[in-house]
């Protein structure tokens, strides 16, 4: 597993005030695997292209999913860790997917947009009126009369957008065969600790429904047991599996001895041989490991995760022939190749094979900064300058940072000759950034 901090720039249009929000995304490949096994029929179901719709695990304690930037669903840690039951998650999705095929967002763009100019028309109406009666007070109550207006309108506005979701979900889980009992369990824990969340507002300023009527409107709306379900006991057994591994990752490690201590279940051994690997214990990490890989020998998961381990308590030469296992039994996998590679370089060997694992990654997914890295660094110990700074600029211009890309092409821009493929990747690296000035650092 690798977290990728990514930060997002959130524009509170009603407040008129931008704050940056950082995003860690978590990236696995068995994960996101499993994820899409649940999500792409409900995406068919909905009328999606599955290929058109980008799903991350972000790094979130709190139960939550949410639509943003077109067709991008991100669901949270929290969210996988609740239960074990893939129900929940495909509910989730499902009414994720609501939003989408409802154009929410973009009806949400546009309504901002007007709740805005309401605040900004109650500013210069709120102002004109301070001046006419000589009073400061009059004006801020005038401009906090219309923000409430505005704010009310929004909120309003997403409380419709959040039932009309509901509704697209319940019909997605009757074709598909879903049970509501367990987005409708997962809800009630929602509606157990609404407090928390919404403390003694009023109803009228929440933008969800209340669990309770979802609820009601869910049981009401879903035809349970009518269809045969697409979640197998294969898809279960493996979201199972990734469940256990993610929570092993993030939860404290009082909950995960908790949940799995006592049991000797495929899970419960996953969670352990993690939790004693973030505890540096590296003999009953790999113990525990082996007792699943000994179980099923060609899971390319299992022994990426043994990679892992014996990579990150630096034993490079080792991880490699794990990795090498691990991308034999999965050669399309964007992570183990980028893994495999970065074990290559450190252990100094085989830098041919790590270009090769890397230049396929950049030509699938180019959009990767920390393949162009390892790219830039296999590079580094070739002796081809050239290559190696225009991977460089890639990265840097991946992570937003054009100074470092700029300097980087400096270095090589004004050369006579460059090779035929170097000559096409620093035409392609300048023109994106030339085309994006609005990236660039102050």
């Amino acid at each position: 597993m690798r977290l990728v901090i990514i930060s997002l720039v959130i524009l509170h249009m009603l407040a008129l005030s931008a704050n940056a929000w950082a995003l860690s995304i978590i990236r696995d490949d068995e994960a996101e695997t499993v994820i899409r096994k649940i999500g792409d029929p409900i995406f068919k179901a909905a009328g999606l292209s599955p290929k058109s719709v980008s799903l991350y695990i972000i790094n979130q304690e709190e139960p939550n999913a949410f639509v943003m930037g077109g067709q991008n669903i991100f669901i949270s840690t929290g969210l996988l860790n609740f239960s074990d039951d893939p129900e929940i998650l495909a509910g989730v999705l499902a009414h994720e997917t609501g939003h989408i095929i409802g154009g929410h967002l973009i009806q949400a763009s546009g309504e901002m947009r007007n709740a805005r100019n309401t605040v900004l028309m109650g500013f210069l109406a709120g102002a004109l009126l301070g001046v006419a009666a000589k009073s400061p007070e009059a004006a801020i109550g005038t401009i906090s009369g219309v923000q409430s207006m505005a704010e009310g309108q929004m909120m309003s506005f997403s409380r419709a957008q959040e039932s009309a979701a509901d509704s697209t979900s319940a019909r997605i889980m009757n074709k598909l065969g879903v049970s509501s009992s367990g987005i409708i369990g997962f809800l009630r824990s929602l509606g157990t600790n609404e407090r928390l969340f919404y403390g003694e507002i009023s109803t009228y300023q929440r933008t969800h429904p209340l669990s309770q009527s979802r609820i009601d409107f869910l049981q009401s709306a879903t035809r349970n047991g009518s269809t045969q379900s697409y979640l197998t006991q294969s898809i279960k057994d493996r979201f199972k599996m990734v469940r256990a591994k993610i929570f092993a990752f993030t939860a404290p490690s009082s909950s995960i001895m908790h949940e799995y201590g006592k049991s000797e279940s495929g899970p419960a051994i996953y969670a352990k041989s993690i939790l004693y690997f973030r505890e540096n214990k590296k003999k009953p990490a790999i113990q525990e490991l082996d007792k699943l890989i000994a179980l099923s020998p060609n899971s390319p998961y299992l022994l990426e995760l043994k990679a892992q381990i014996l990579f990150e308590l630096g034993q490079a030469d080792e991880a490699v022939i794990y990795y090498q296992k691990a991308y034999m039994l999965k050669p399309s996998s964007e992570l183990i190749n980028m893994e495999y590679a970065a074990a290559l370089i450190s252990a100094n060997k085989n830098l041919n094979t790590a270009a090769k694992l890397l230049k396929y990654v950049v030509s699938v997914y180019r959009d990767e900064p920390y393949a162009w890295n390892l790219l830039g660094k296999v590079y580094k110990k070739a002796g081809d300058d050239d290559n190696m700074h225009i991977a460089f600029a890639f990265e840097a211009y991946l992570r937003g940072d054009l100074t470092t890309a700029r300097k980087q092409l400096n270095s090589i821009k004004n050369k006579a000759s460059l090779p035929d493929d170097a000559q096409k990747r620093l035409k392609d690296i300048d023109n994106l950034i030339k085309s994006a000035p609005l990236m660039e650092e102050e």
